[in-house]
This record gives C-alpha cells, structure tokens and sequence, in this order.
C-alpha cells in the first residue's frame, strides 16, 4: 500500500498496491505538468524497451519518447533498452516515478 500525503487542503490518498514477485506498482508521470499521473502494474522481467513500448500503448502518446527516472532526475539512454528492469534498484523495489 502507498500512501501519497496530500498537499495543504487536500486529503490524503491510499492506493492498494498488488506486487508481486515480478509485478511492480510504478508512478508514471505522463504530462510535463507532473500533475497528470497514474499508477501501472508492470513485470520486472521487461526491458525499459518493453516498458516504453506498454507506456506508448497505455498513453497513446505518438512521437519521440524519452523515459526518465524521477526520483534520481536521470534520462535512460538509448544503450539501456535491451536492460531488463529487474537490473535497476528503483523498480525491484516498486513504487518508482517514471
């Protein structure tokens, strides 16, 4: 379960989170606003390729995609595609913001 404390003259808000040992709850922030997100169930064993592919699909975003890591405010490059996602600390542990 995660619970996101809510700003000054906002409730709080509870999402049950269902991980498992390959399924893992990311936030994904899908406007520059970084008002606009939701949370998505993804498999570790995917590569960030995979990942980007199933974000595309989700959002129905056209154009050149770029995928960032929010909490280390880091882009993931072009030579990590093929990197399965259970290599990456950030989402083994689940609740990562992309």
């Amino acid at each position: 379960m995660i619970i996101a404390e809510g700003k000054q003259g906002y409730t709080p808000t509870v999402f049950l989170v269902d991980d498992t040992e390959s399924e893992r709850t990311v936030i994904v922030n899908y406007e520059d606003d970084k008002k606009s997100f939701k949370h998505l169930q993804i498999n570790i064993e995917w590569t960030l390729g995979k990942l980007i592919e199933f974000l595309v699909a989700e959002f129905q975003k056209e154009g050149p995609h770029r995928l960032k890591n929010h909490f280390d405010n880091k882009n993931f490059f072009l030579e990590e595609m093929d990197s399965k996602l259970k290599n990456y600390e950030t989402f083994r542990e689940g609740g990562t913001r992309i």
